[in-house]
C-alpha cells in the first residue's frame, strides 16, 4: 500500500503495489452531477450544498415555483449555468407573476466559463424586468472567485472588462466616424444594483 500526501493532511491511498521514481502523476477530481436533480421539487425552498464537490452545470430547476429562497453552492466545482435556469428558480418561466421568494444565490469559488457569466447576467436582467422592483425581494448574486486559472489551480475574481468584452471602440477615421458600442451584457449589467433601474438584483463579482 503507498499513501501520497498532497496537502492539508488529505492522501491518496493506491492499493496496488507500483514504482512512481521520477514519474509525474495527474489526478483528476471526480464530481456529482446534479444538472436535473431538482426538477419538479415545486415546494423547494432552501439549498445549502457547499463544498459537496459537486460539478457540471448548475442545477436548473426545472418546474420549480418560485418559493426557492437561498441556493447556495459555493466551493463546488460547477463549470456551466444553462440559460433559464434563474427563471425557472423565480416562477417566470411559468409566466409566474406573484413575488418570487429568492433572497440568495452564491455560486462563489466555482470555475464557470466567462459565457456562463454573461448568461447569469442576461437571465439576471430579464427575471427583473419580469417581476419588476415592486414584486421582488433584494436578491443577491454572489460570483466571486470563479475565474479559473488552471496552471495554479486557483480561483479569483473576474473583472466585468473581461466579462463584457463584446463591444466596439468608436473609430474615427471612417467615413462617417463610427462610434462606440458597448458590449450589451456591460449595458444590462450597468441597469442593476443600487442606485440603478433595478436596484433589487445585485451581482457581486468581486
Amino acid at each position: 500500500m503507498l499513501r501520497l500526501k498532497i496537502g492539508n493532511g488529505a492522501r491518496i491511498v493506491l492499493t496496488e503495489e507500483q514504482n512512481f521514481s521520477n514519474k509525474t502523476l495527474y489526478f483528476q477530481r471526480s464530481c456529482q452531477d446534479v444538472t436535473n436533480f431538482f426538477n419538479g421539487c415545486k415546494d423547494l425552498r432552501d439549498v445549502y450544498l457547499s463544498g459537496c464537490s459537486l460539478g457540471a452545470t448548475i442545477p436548473v430547476f426545472k418546474g420549480n415555483r418560485g418559493k426557492l429562497r437561498y441556493l447556495i453552492l459555493s466551493h463546488n466545482l460547477f463549470s456551466k449555468y444553462e440559460r433559464g435556469t434563474l427563471a425557472n428558480i423565480s416562477g417566470k418561466a411559468n409566466d409566474q407573476v406573484s413575488k418570487p421568494a429568492l433572497e440568495k444565490i452564491d455560486l462563489s469559488n466555482n470555475p464557470l466559463t466567462k459565457t456562463s457569466i454573461r448568461d447569469i447576467i442576461e437571465d439576471a436582467y430579464e427575471m427583473a424586468e419580469f417581476h419588476t422592483n415592486g414584486r421582488l425581494k433584494t436578491i443577491r448574486i454572489i460570483l466571486t472567485n470563479t475565474k479559473a486559472n488552471f496552471a495554479d489551480g486557483k480561483l479569483s475574481n473576474y473583472k466585468i472588462e473581461e466579462i463584457c468584452d463584446q463591444g466596439r471602440d468608436a473609430d474615427p477615421t471612417t467615413n462617417p466616424p463610427t462610434p462606440a458600442v458597448e458590449d450589451r451584457i456591460r449595458v444590462l449589467f450597468n441597469k442593476m444594483g443600487s442606485g440603478n433601474t433595478f436596484t433589487r438584483v445585485q451581482i457581486e463579482l468581486n
